[in-house]
């Protein structure tokens, strides 16, 4: 049985399939060629690339945001101070010997709180008014 097979693989593999399949009633039209951005762009001569802040800006357009850190990251914001103040006070007042222990509670509930406080920050930032 083995050498029925492999006969058959090999008389199918000697035999090209592509005139057996071949289509020659309805051919399509070859897609013409459409030349892209980058393509376009490597065969250009060498062009010195813009600089970085040229290109930042460009990207940024004309508008800067001078809100600070903490109005543009409301989310990051209530879960860092979510998970700070709770941190804080789960160290203060669990005992280090204790079942659960100092960093569990800390981590489990910081955790909680960091979660919290995400949600109250994003909730924050949705209230804002962008102009």
């Amino acid at each position: 049985m083995k050498r029925i097979v492999a006969a058959l693989t090999v008389a199918m593999m000697a035999v090209p399939a592509a005139p057996a399949f071949a289509e020659t009633r309805d051919r399509k039209p070859e897609p013409v060629r459409q030349d892209g951005p980058l393509l376009k762009a490597s065969l250009r001569p060498n062009i010195p690339p813009p600089s970085r802040t040229e290109a930042h800006q460009a990207a940024q357009g004309a508008k800067r945001d001078d809100r600070s850190w903490v109005e543009r990251h409301p989310v990051w914001t209530g879960a860092m101070v979510g998970f700070g103040a709770t941190a804080a006070i789960m160290y203060m007042s669990t005992d280090p010997g204790g079942i659960p222990g100092r960093e569990t509670a800390l981590l489990v509930w910081g955790g909680v709180a960091a979660g919290i406080g995400a949600l109250a920050g994003w909730g924050i930032g949705r209230s804002q008014d962008d102009e």
